[in-house]
């Protein structure tokens, strides 16, 4: 199964590397890896919220960017900025 959609919280969605906010390397690395241990309980248990924050958190950290998280917050790094 390919990582989750930091936009849709989807796997195997439309949205370009673009509309993702990642390079278009990245995202077909995005879409051959392994999705994460905090993606998979996201993806479990199918809360749409909590999968978009686990892979934004993922992306951030993978691929070094910044992204806002739903609900408030940021993810750089990897690491998650709640002020």
């Amino acid at each position: 199964m390919s990582s989750l959609c930091e936009i849709c919280g989807r796997v195997y969605c439309d949205h370009t590397s673009t509309e993702r906010g990642l390079t278009p390397e990245q995202w077909e690395q995005a879409m051959s890896r392994e999705l994460t241990p905090d993606e998979k309980v996201a993806f479990q248990s199918g809360d749409t919220q909590q999968k978009i924050r686990a892979a934004r958190i993922a992306s951030s950290k993978l691929y070094g960017k910044i992204f806002s998280l739903p609900g408030g917050g940021m993810a750089i790094d990897g690491v998650v900025d709640e002020s």
